[in-house]
């Protein structure tokens, strides 16, 4: 199993954050679910972390950040006994997968309920099962984390003018290389 090292980013600020929830009856015989939230004084943005045998997968939460961010832990069975399951771990919009094989079809997702603090990846749960997977999270306040797209549209006319001149030289050069490689055949391409 890949180890992560550990992660601290020293340049974020750093604040309380609350995981609390409770297992919950799921509606699809066989499935087993968690719900909580995390919720922190200001607004927190996450990212959501398996590691499943040899596989990470990751992903991140929405730029629109909250105070409280909901969370889902869900085994689905990919069996008929149960043992076989995906393990999906949420929060807010960030999902990640995982997959394990259970000991017993009464297990059910089971995260450290407390105070975690943003900055530092953190290990929410351990599921013992064949691959092990672990659940780890990345909370960060919502002002530590840049968008590229806001910086983007903070400096939109500046963007218009390098798409024009980018198109342009995009335009020139397709006509360039169509016309050296095919032969004076032109194809019109622009951004």
């Amino acid at each position: 199993m890949p180890k992560l090292p550990e992660l601290h980013l020293k340049t974020a600020r750093q604040i309380a954050v609350r995981l609390t929830g409770v297992p919950q009856a799921h509606p699809t015989s066989g499935y087993r679910q968690w719900v909580g939230s995390v919720e922190a004084a200001d607004p927190i943005v996450a990212l959501v972390i398996i590691v499943s045998g040899n596989e990470v997968s990751w992903t991140r939460s929405t730029h629109q950040a909250s105070t409280s961010l909901e969370t889902r832990f869900l085994f689905s069975p990919f069996d008929s006994d149960g043992h076989d399951v995906q393990v999906a771990f949420a929060i807010s919009d960030a999902i990640a997968y995982g997959r394990s094989i259970l000991e017993s079809a009464l297990i059910h997702p089971a995260p450290e309920v407390g105070e975690y603090v943003t900055g530092h990846v953190v290990d929410i749960v351990r599921i013992q099962g064949k691959p092990i997977c672990e659940l780890k999270a990345l909370f960060m306040l919502r002002w530590d984390v840049k968008s590229v797209s806001y910086l983007i549209k903070c400096q939109s006319h500046r963007r218009e003018q390098m798409k024009a001149k980018l198109r342009n030289f995009l335009f020139v050069t397709s006509i360039e290389v169509n016309r050296r490689l095919l032969g004076q055949s032109f194809t019109y391409s622009y951004w």
